[in-house]
């Protein structure tokens, strides 16, 4: 996929460094990239039809629909910071654009799946000094999430069990269920 990028004259030695695996650069007579205007880009970009996709910044006031029909390319607005543009670039594939929504949003769920897949990973290689069921307690395993039931026989009408749920739902691990001494004392295990 052949990708241009247009920025601003105070990032474009930024730009050109971060997209030159990936994009080529267009540079606007402005110095902040987030003030360009239609007519900045369409002075700045020549020569679109060698490209698939024009990303420009995710600050941009300007309808992208009204530079796409100028540019006969699919314009797209990229990250607000150009800091983030080279992930956005490395991972376009897997990212869908959007002409009125900085791609911020969609960057931070391809992060957050990335960062779960780690977390996974290793747990899966960590050491541990006991299991309760396949959940691996302790070492180098990740630490887990605990959630607490105080007072566990007092509760009423199924609370216990709605409660149990819910703390599973919001990711607990293992759930320690509060008991009175007296009550314990009497149940035969």
């Amino acid at each position: 996929m052949k990708i241009c990028v247009v920025t601003g004259r105070l990032m474009k030695d930024y730009a050109y460094k971060i997209c030159r695996d990936f994009a080529d650069v267009f540079v606007v007579n402005r110095d902040i990239a987030a003030f360009m205007t239609k007519e900045d880009i369409l002075k700045a970009v020549k020569n679109t039809e060698k490209y698939d996709l024009m990303i420009v910044p995710g600050y941009i006031k300007e309808d992208l629909s009204k530079i796409e029909k100028d540019v006969g390319i699919p314009v797209f607005r990229g990250t607000k910071s150009i800091s983030d543009l080279r992930e956005l670039l490395e991972n376009i594939k897997e990212i869908k654009l959007y002409k009125d929504i900085p791609a911020d949003d969609m960057l931070r769920d391809v992060r957050k799946e990335k960062f779960y897949k780690r977390v996974a990973n290793y747990e899966k290689n960590a050491d541990f000094d006991f299991k309760i069921g396949n959940l691996k307690i302790g070492k180098n395993s990740m630490p887990k999430i605990a959630a607490e039931i105080i007072d566990a026989p007092k509760l009423k009408n199924n609370l216990f069990e709605k409660m149990v749920e819910r703390y599973i739902e919001e990711g607990a691990e293992i759930i320690d269920i509060g008991m009175f001494e007296i009550w314990f004392n009497q149940c035969s295990f």
